[in-house]
C-alpha cells in the first residue's frame, strides 16, 4: 500500500530526532512535503533542527522534548501520541553501550539502554498504530540493527535490545499485512552518528554508512513496504553472514570486529 499523502494535521513522528539517523530521516520526510514532529531529550537541538527543516522545506516542524527513559514523561507523551493522526512513525530513539561485562559497565546505564531501546521503542509503536489501522493507511519504521541478528560481544546489551526490535518489526510487518499499514525494519550496521564511542570508533570506514544513506533507505523502504532494509552493500553482506554463519563463528567475528582480542 502507498503511504498516505502529505497532509496538514498528519505529521510524521520521529523519535531520536535531535541528531544522527533520526535527524536525517526527518529531513528526508520533510523533503517529501510531510509535516514532522521531532521527539528527543534535548530540546535545544530539536528546535534548531526544526528551524532548519522549516527554512529548507517549508513544512510544519514541531518538537517534543521528552526523556523517553523517564516513565512518567514517556506516558504523558504516549497519551498525546495515541490521539494524533500520525502518517508515518519512526521509532528510532536508542543508545549504545560497549564494553566487557567483567570490566566497568554501569548496570544503571545498561538498564536505561533496555528501557529506551526496547520498552520505549515498543510502546511508541503501540500508541501510534491503532489510529493507522483504523484509518487504513500509514507507515512504521523501526530502527533495529545487524547487531541484533546474532550474538555481539562487547555490545552485549545493545545487541540484545536490537534482537527484540528486529523480531518485533519483522513480525509486525506480517501481522498488519492487508490492513493498509506498511512496517519496515531498518537494520543497518555501523552508521556515522554521535552514538559511536569506544571500540565502535575503530570500525573501518568502508563498513560504515552515513546517516543520510541510512535515512534514504528507511524512507524508500517503508514507502515500498519492504520487510527489512539496510543502507549500503557492506551492511547487506554483513546481515547475510549473520544469518548463515554458525553462531559461534559469528560471535567470535563480532568480538574481533568490535575490538576484542
Amino acid at each position: 500500500m502507498p503511504l498516505p499523502p502529505p497532509a496538514p494535521g498528519q505529521p510524521a513522528v520521529i523519535t531520536g530526532a535531535s541528531d544522527g539517523i533520526g535527524k536525517a530521516i526527518a529531513f528526508e520526510l520533510a523533503a517529501l512535503g510531510r509535516p514532522v514532529l521531532l521527539v528527543a531529550r534535548r530540546g535545544e537541538l530539536l528546535e534548531k533542527t526544526a528551524e532548519q527543516i522549516r527554512a529548507r522545506h517549508g513544512v510544519d516542524a514541531q518538537i517534543r522534548a521528552v526523556d523517553l527513559v523517564d516513565r512518567d514523561a514517556r506516558r504523558k507523551f504516549l497519551d498525546e501520541l495515541a490521539e494524533m493522526d500520525v502518517s508515518v512513525l519512526v521509532s528510532n530513539a536508542g543508545v549504545v553501550t560497549a564494553g566487557l561485562w567483567h570490566g566497568r559497565l554501569d548496570p544503571a546505564l545498561e538498564r536505561a539502554e533496555v528501557e529506551l531501546n526496547v520498552v520505549a521503542a515498543y510502546e511508541v509503536v503501540l500508541a501510534a498504530l491503532p489510529k493507522m489501522l483504523e484509518r487504513g493507511s500509514g507507515g512504521v519504521v523501526v530502527t533495529g540493527s545487524i547487531a541484533g541478528n546474532g550474538p555481539a560481544p562487547i555490545t552485549t546489551t545493545y545487541s540484545a535490545t536490537k534482537a527484540f526490535l528486529n523480531t518485533f518489526a519483522e513480525s509486525l510487518h506480517f501481522d498488519v499485512r492487508g490492513r493498509g499499514v506498511n512496517v519496515t525494519l531498518l537494520a543497518p550496521g555501523v552508521v556515522h552518528t554521535g552514538l559511536l564511542t569506544g571500540p565502535l570508533t575503530r570500525v573501518p570506514g568502508f563498513l560504515c554508512a552515513t546517516a543520510e544513506q541510512t535515512a534514504k533507505a528507511a524512507v524508500e523502504g517503508v514507502a515500498r513496504n519492504k520487510l527489512r532494509v539496510a543502507p549500503i552493500a557492506a551492511h547487506k553482506v554483513q546481515s547475510a553472514l549473520a544469518n548463515y554463519l554458525p553462531r559461534p563463528l559469528w560471535a567470535r567475528a563480532m568480538y574481533r570486529f568490535y575490538g576484542g582480542k
